[in-house]
């Protein structure tokens, strides 16, 4: 019988019709296992009573689909767009049947697609690893005008405010009720907190 297979797997010849056989590929048994990378014939003989018959088995080796897709890293709270490639339609673990999904894990996570073209099917499994957003804290602060008020921003490893500063700490000084704002970044994942600086009037 003929066979057609996916490059990488296996076909199953099996032959009949005589007592003993011999096959191309100096195997002598009835059924045989083969994996050819590229379309292959086999050729069994078969010996009954001394009369022999020869058959040819063609095995059809389709191409099976290289998937890639690269793993990525998100910040916590952050999406990431897994992009597939090599085959002719898709099926991912999440359900998506599209080449290219929004994933929004809040944690470590694997997904696996499958590629299929021409009834052949490829895997690829893909890491997307998630870093944690800091959480930035600062108060708010209530100063006499004229007065300095000192706004301490913590939650990250460094800091930038709207002002211009890049310490953890800040002086400020308004005239009048005024906001800022401080971005805190750790491991490259940033956050920002804004805090109001209210001037009450000398009397």
């Amino acid at each position: 019988t003929s066979s057609t297979i996916c490059s990488g797997n296996a076909a199953s010849l099996t032959a009949s019709g005589a007592t003993t056989y011999n096959w191309s590929n100096s195997a002598t048994t009835s059924s045989i296992s083969v994996s050819p990378s590229t379309t292959t014939s086999y050729t069994v003989t078969g010996t009954s009573n001394g009369c022999t018959n020869a058959k040819v088995a063609p095995v059809t080796v389709k191409a099976t689909p290289t998937v890639a897709v690269s793993n990525a890293t998100i910040c916590s709270g952050n999406s990431a767009s897994l992009n597939a490639s090599g085959a002719t339609t898709y099926s991912w673990n999440s359900g998506a049947t599209t080449s290219s999904i929004s994933v929004s894990p809040t944690t470590n996570t694997t997904y696996t697609v499958l590629g299929i073209t021409n009834g052949c099917t490829g895997a690829k499994t893909v890491n997307v690893t998630v870093k944690t957003t800091p959480t930035v804290v600062v108060t708010s602060q209530t100063i006499c005008a004229g007065n300095v008020a000192i706004l301490n921003a913590s939650g990250a490893t460094t800091y930038s405010w709207s002002s211009g500063a890049t310490t953890a700490s800040v002086s400020v000084s308004p005239s009048s009720n005024a906001t800022y704002t401080v971005t805190g970044t750790t491991n490259g994942c940033a956050n920002s907190k804004t805090t109001n600086v209210t001037v009450n009037p000398l009397p």
